[in-house]
């Protein structure tokens, strides 16, 4: 149950949960045990991952959906390495894990199931070129004009489709992207904010600074050490 919509799940139903939902399942055949399989994803700071705006807080898809019974294969493999705990399970579960999300991303956004978000806007195929393009070069020094003819759309219907599809301006999107790549070089080791500032399109670090300051809330400087504070909770978590 999320909230006051209840729904009902049989087995092999798949639901996608936000971090944060609240959610209350409830058994209705007692005569029988349930088994739930549970895949926990952490994308990082969430702010900058427009995979996760999705608008839905609950993603609910059955036994009998074309999507559920694509991916049965994969829960198959990952439920019987959990059983079995043979040497090496927690690779094989990662990799599995991931490729059930893969999987799992794409058929929805190949049916169109999802009305909003980068998945939605990647389903259409006008809005798709831009954002690859945003995604491939984002040194470019990208305008709304730009884009909407690469789009092939005039520029108030670019702008707007845009929006409605990713609750981003084409502008705004192209700089959470940059600062999302430059939030992943810096925790990647990349020390040299010029080269970066440059590779992400801006014309001097002062301006790269100003910009992830103001997006992030926090310096380039302090990434390294968010990074050890982050590792460590994990660690802390796990030990508990």
């Amino acid at each position: 149950m999320l909230g006051a919509n209840a729904g009902e799940f049989t087995q092999g139903s798949i639901l996608w949960l936000a971090a944060g939902t609240e959610l209350k399942l409830q058994t209705l055949a007692q005569e029988h045990d349930a088994a739930i399989l549970v895949c926990e994803y952490d994308f990082g700071l969430s702010s900058l991952n427009p995979l996760l705006d999705t608008q839905s807080k609950l993603v609910g898809i059955h036994q009998t959906d074309d999507i559920a019974l694509a991916i049965q294969p994969i829960l198959h493999v990952l439920q019987q390495e959990l059983d079995r705990l043979s040497c090496g399970f927690q690779v094989v579960t990662e990799r599995l894990s991931e490729a059930l999300l893969v999987q799992f991303l794409r058929l929805l956004m190949q049916q169109k199931r999802l009305p909003f978000g980068l998945l939605a806007a990647l389903s259409d195929d006008k809005l798709a070129r831009a954002i690859v393009l945003i995604h491939d070069q984002p040194e470019q020094t990208w305008t709304v004009e730009r884009l909407a003819q690469q789009a092939g759309m005039s520029r108030t219907a670019f702008n707007n489709a845009f929006r409605d599809k990713l609750g981003y301006t084409p502008l705004e999107y192209v700089t959470l992207w940059r600062m999302r790549l430059a939030n992943q070089k810096l925790r990647q080791g990349q020390q040299n904010l010029a080269a970066l500032s440059l590779e992400l399109g801006y014309q001097s670090e002062t301006a790269f600074r100003r910009a992830f300051k103001k997006n992030l809330g926090f310096a380039p400087g302090q990434v390294r050490k968010l990074q050890k504070e982050e590792k460590q909770q994990k660690e802390e978590k796990l030990s508990i």
